[in-house]
């Protein structure tokens, strides 16, 4: 069987990630992005940012609905984004992420692609699905 895409949109509230940053001196932001992530949206004076943490979140979610599980929560720490070399935004997916995304069928690299509007922050992830290597038991490949 050919591939096909499998495409996972969300949309996050800049309000939303900003109750992250302030929750409990940023519980919630460390359950959600990793060390490496909270520093990535950091601006100069060391706050996080909460349009870049609105993305990283937009972002994950997106990857995960690419899954199309219902029998997990988003992990959301094994989902990692950083920004490329060229500025856009880039996603590896590590551990328990990974196994998800095997057991879906997907293969190979994940393309996201995020963009803010005011009080809004929408992400869009596009991976490919192989229903063959499914049935066929093939081996999982992300970069």
């Amino acid at each position: 069987m050919n591939p096909s895409p499998r495409v996972g949109v969300d949309m996050v509230l800049v309000s939303r990630a900003d109750e992250f940053i302030q929750s409990d001196a940023g519980v919630l932001l460390r359950r959600a992005l990793t060390a490496d992530e909270i520093t990535e949206s950091s601006r100069a004076h060391g706050h996080p940012d909460p349009c870049t943490v609105a993305g990283k979140l937009a972002i994950k979610e997106a990857v995960f609905k690419t899954f199309q599980t219902t029998q997990a929560m988003v992990p959301w720490l094994t989902i990692q984004t950083r920004k490329s070399a060229g500025g856009w935004p880039e996603v590896t997916l590590v551990g328990r992420a990974r196994k998800l995304a095997g057991d879906a069928g997907l293969r190979g690299r994940i393309s996201v692609s995020v963009s803010s509007a005011g009080a809004f922050v929408v992400a869009v992830a596009m991976a490919t699905f192989h229903e063959q290597e499914i049935l066929d038991g093939g081996a999982t490949h992300f970069q």
